[in-house]
């Protein structure tokens, strides 16, 4: 049930442990909740932020305003061939954690974002990456709430705008709030060539198949 919490303590909720208040909080675990946010917010003419992960995050003493937190779950098969299935993740989903679903499902196209920290709503705003592979290469679509538009929306991939490190999200903060992001990935499994920097560790450990559960194994030891 959606509440509000008020002078709500922040500590536990950053990675760097910074003591932080937030003058009113709210546990977004739905869309419904993020409306209901919103109606807070519009009716009592107060300004807000979104915490993600809390992850390398620096948070003054005091937070004014609504503090949205994001804690939505659920991983959705939508769609699948032969050849790849498409998840629709929700965004308060960890990132690592779906990293090593996809690893332990033999799904292939994440493996080399392991133990990158955060949620997998705060993955598209700065188009997260790690050895040669991106969310850009495998995102179809995330959907939002547009704050200026007061509703939800779907956008493409062509219409998030990636760029290294960087997208439409990041260019435009606090107009949007991701609630899910839909990934595709490959079912058939097809060796890579761009872990080079991997390359040493699979030969002083004398690994010549260069797996997804092998990088994965690689960038966790």
């Amino acid at each position: 049930m959606f509440s509000i919490e008020t002078n709500k303590s922040l500590t536990a909720l950053n990675s760097l442990g910074f003591k932080a208040t937030a003058q009113s909080y709210a546990n977004i675990s739905s869309e419904n909740d993020l409306l209901q946010a919103f109606e807070y917010i519009q009716a009592h003419a107060v300004g807000y932020q979104v915490l993600s992960g809390g992850s390398n995050l620096l948070i003054a003493e005091y937070v004014p305003g609504l503090t949205l937190h994001m804690q939505s779950k659920g991983v959705e098969i939508i769609e699948q061939d032969e050849q790849h299935i498409s998840l629709k993740i929700a965004a308060g989903e960890s990132w690592h954690e779906l990293v090593r679903l996809t690893v332990e499902n033999q799904w292939q196209g994440i493996e080399t974002m392991a133990l990158i920290p955060g949620l997998v709503g705060a993955s598209p705003v700065q188009n997260i990456g790690a050895y040669g592979g991106e969310v850009k290469d495998v995102l179809i679509e995330v959907r939002a709430y547009d704050t200026q538009a007061g509703d939800f929306i779907a956008l493409s991939n062509e219409q998030c705008e990636f760029s290294y490190r960087d997208s439409v999200f990041k260019r435009n903060p606090g107009r949007y709030i991701i609630t899910f992001v839909v990934l595709k990935l490959q079912k058939t499994y097809t060796e890579k060539t761009n872990y080079s920097a991997l390359n040493d560790y699979f030969v002083k450990n004398d690994i010549s198949d260069k797996s997804i559960k092998n990088v994965f194994d690689a960038i966790c030891v």
